[in-house]
């Protein structure tokens, strides 16, 4: 499961203009304080649908349904991905 974390931190982080690190992320952390736009929150969307091979419900698609860092990893772990 840690790697799925890391995983999203990463992709959170190449999305946000904010300048934060893994390491100022937590899970708790909010869009609002990552500092995704519409535009980035859906690169965030379509890139963790890439990386972890799931397709994300249509109800998750707007920044109000995924207001955590915590939100999109449950996301991945909803999709029941193998994390082996």
């Amino acid at each position: 499961m840690n790697e799925v974390v890391e995983k999203i931190k990463k992709i959170i982080i190449e999305n946000s203009e904010s300048g934060l690190s893994a390491e100022d992320i937590n899970e708790e952390t909010t869009i609002t304080d990552i500092g995704l736009d519409s535009i980035g929150f859906i690169k965030v969307i379509v890139q963790i649908e890439e990386e972890f091979n799931i397709s994300v419900d249509d109800n998750y698609l707007t920044m109000n349904s995924v207001p955590t860092v915590r939100s999109f990893i449950d996301i991945v772990c909803n999709n029941k991905v193998d994390f082996s």
